[in-house]
C-alpha cells in the first residue's frame, strides 16, 4: 500500500518506481492511502494491462511499455477512471459494445492516438474522456442517438480533421447534435449491425449482430438474460472464429436460424475473396457449415448460391491459370436443399448475381474484396 502526502502542488510524493501522482484535489498535510488499483496510482514500469479478478473491470493500461493497437476483452464493463491517461505509445483503439460505462478521464492524453472505435453502450462521454487529442483522425461511434458530451470531452480535438464514423441513416441526427455538429466531416458506417433480436420473454433477447474488431469483422451473440456476449464456434473454421474481411447475415422468418456469410480472403493472383456460409441454431448457438460459394442472393423463400462443381482447367501448371464451372443450389430457410440448376461456365456468374461478382483466374468466380 503507498502512503502519500498531498500538496498544493497537485502532485505526490510516491516510493521507488512510481510516477508523481497526478490529482485533481488540493489539499495540504492530509495522508492518502491508494491501492494499487486506484485510478491514481501509477507505476511506470508496469507491462501488462490489469482487470478486475473477474476480467469485467480495465483498470489501467501501461503508459510507457505499451502501444500500438489495442482491442479491449468482450468481458469487460467498466473502465476505471484514467485506465488509459497519458498513455504515450497507444495509436488505435477498440472499445467493444459489451463496455457499458466508462469513467472520465479514461482516454485523456494519449497523443499518438490516431483511430478510436467506440461501441460501447454508453449514452454520455464522461467528463475529459477524450481531451487533448490534437491527433485523432478517425473517431467512430456505434450509437443510433447521438451520445451526449459532457464538459471537457472532446477538448483539443481537432474537429476540421478528424472524420466523425456514425451507424448508417444517423448522419442526420449528429449534424443537428450539440458538439457532434461541430465535426465538419461525418460519414456513415456500418460499424454495428444487428441481424435478428430473438425475443426471450419478459423484455429480454439475444441480439445476434455483427461488429467491426480490429482489422476484421465479428459475429457475435448477446444475451441479455445472462448478460453475456457469446463467440461462436465456427467448427475450429480458423477463417471466421478469428473475424472476416466482410460479414453479412440474415435470419429466418421463423427467428429458428440466422446465417452468416464471411468474406474470405485467399492469396492467389492477389488478394482476393471468396464466400463462406454458416448457418447459426439460435437456440443452441451452434453453428454448422452450408457451403463455400462464389456469390448468393436471397430469395422469396430461401436463399440461392452458386456453387463451385469442378476444374474445367485440367492442363493447367498452377492454381492461378486454373477456371471452374459451377451450379446454383438453392436452399430453404431450414438450410436444407430444394434445388440444383446444370452446371455453366463462370462468366456467367455476372448474368446470375448482379455485379457483385469479380471473375478472377485462380478462384474462378468472387465477390469483391472488403479491400476494393
Amino acid at each position: 500500500m503507498l502512503m502519500t502526502n498531498l500538496s498544493c502542488t497537485n502532485k505526490t510524493s510516491t516510493k521507488q518506481g512510481q510516477q508523481p501522482i497526478e490529482t485533481d484535489s488540493v489539499a495540504t498535510d492530509s495522508v492518502v492511502e491508494l491501492e494499487p488499483m486506484s485510478p491514481y496510482w501509477y507505476d511506470k514500469d508496469q507491462t501488462e494491462v490489469s482487470f478486475s479478478e473477474k476480467k469485467d473491470t480495465l483498470y489501467r493500461f501501461p503508459r510507457i511499455k505499451m502501444g500500438g493497437t489495442y482491442s479491449i476483452p468482450y468481458t469487460v464493463r467498466y473502465i476505471q477512471e484514467r485506465a488509459f491517461l497519458g498513455c504515450k505509445e497507444l495509436e488505435e483503439v477498440y472499445v467493444p459494445r459489451s463496455i457499458n460505462h466508462i469513467e472520465m478521464a479514461a482516454f485523456e492524453s494519449c497523443h499518438k492516438l490516431e483511430y478510436v472505435y467506440l461501441y460501447a453502450s454508453i449514452d454520455t462521454i464522461p467528463f475529459r474522456c477524450f481531451n487533448h487529442y490534437d491527433h485523432l483522425r478517425e473517431l467512430h461511434l456505434g450509437n443510433l442517438k447521438p451520445p451526449y458530451i459532457e464538459e471537457f470531452s472532446m477538448d483539443g480535438v481537432n474537429k476540421d480533421s478528424c472524420v466523425l464514423y456514425v451507424p448508417k441513416g444517423t448522419k442526420g441526427l449528429y449534424r443537428k447534435s450539440e458538439g457532434w455538429k461541430n465535426f465538419k466531416a461525418i460519414e456513415e458506417e456500418n460499424g454495428y449491425m444487428s441481424v435478428y433480436k430473438k425475443s426471450l420473454g419478459s423484455g429480454l433477447y439475444r441480439d445476434f449482430f455483427i461488429t467491426r474488431g480490429e482489422s476484421c469483422y465479428r459475429f457475435m451473440v448477446y444475451d441479455s438474460s445472462k448478460d453475456k456476449y457469446y463467440d461462436i464456434d465456427f467448427n475450429a473454421d480458423v477463417y471466421l472464429n478469428d473475424g472476416a474481411a466482410g460479414l453479412s447475415g440474415f435470419a429466418s422468418p421463423d427467428g429458428r436460424f440466422v446465417y452468416v456469410v464471411g468474406d474470405i480472403l485467399a492469396n492467389s493472383t492477389g488478394w482476393i475473396s471468396t464466400l463462406i456460409i454458416y448457418q447459426v441454431d439460435t437456440k443452441t448457438l451452434k453453428a454448422k457449415l452450408v457451403n463455400g460459394v462464389a456469390a448468393w442472393r436471397l430469395e422469396k423463400d430461401g436463399f440461392t448460391v452458386a456453387s463451385e462443381t469442378r476444374c474445367t482447367t485440367p492442363e493447367a501448371e498452377c492454381s492461378a491459370e486454373m477456371d471452374f464451372a459451377f451450379e446454383d443450389i438453392t436452399y430453404g430457410f431450414d438450410g436444407k436443399v430444394k434445388h440444383k440448376s446444370k452446371e455453366y461456365p463462370s462468366k456467367e456468374i455476372e448474368l446470375r448475381y448482379g455485379k457483385n461478382t469479380n471473375v478472377v483466374k485462380g478462384l474462378g468466380v468472387i465477390r469483391h474484396s472488403f479491400y476494393d
